[in-house]
């Protein structure tokens, strides 16, 4: 839910022990905003949900064990937060415009998905993506010519959360055979 009305699509992210195998559920059209997750392993399961307007709720960990039926939980989504920032060549400090940057739903330091619809640097380098959640949030920025990179703001619901300046370094060709 947000704001305590119910939110019809959404995505719910969860895993067991190991964050690596955390698998994704996407719900639609639910009018209540109910969901019923199924054959989820026994142990500690830790969840949360996103949707395309809004940024994730906290996690919620929950303790599974066989024949026991669990109580409803609820997830507050999120009011999504901004975060901004410049993209420059790391040689010259020249503004890189046309930069595709991705911010990322998160657990801690590990991203797990892309959220929302990229943006592109302006003529001045400059970005502000929406849809981050207070914590750690990730932005992956990539051009090309030169390597991509992640960087990482610790977000906050007060201010700005700024990504600062971020340069770019050439790429180069590496040639694999096998």
């Amino acid at each position: 839910q947000h704001l305590g009305k119910p939110v019809r699509d959404f995505v719910l992210d969860f895993w067991g022990a190991d964050i690596a195998k955390h698998q994704t559920q996407v719900f639609r059209s639910r009018k209540d905003g109910s969901f019923s997750l199924e054959n989820v392993a026994f142990g500690d399961v830790t969840v949360f949900a996103v949707s395309a307007e809004l940024a994730r709720s906290r996690e919620m960990l929950l303790h599974v064990e066989p024949n026991v039926t669990l109580e409803p939980i609820t997830l507050e989504l999120a009011d999504p937060l901004p975060g901004r920032g410049r993209v420059v060549d790391a040689k010259n400090n020249e503004p890189l415009a046309g930069a595709i940057v991705q911010a990322w739903t998160s657990h801690g330091r590990q991203m797990l998905a892309p959220f929302g619809v990229p943006v592109l640097t302006e003529s001045d380098g400059r970005f502000e993506v929406r849809g981050l959640a207070s914590g750690r949030g990730f932005v992956s920025i990539d051009l090309d010519g030169y390597a991509g990179t992640v960087e990482f703001c610790e977000i906050t619901s007060a201010g700005t959360n700024d990504f600062g300046v971020i340069a770019l370094t050439n790429g180069a060709s590496l040639t694999v055979e096998l």
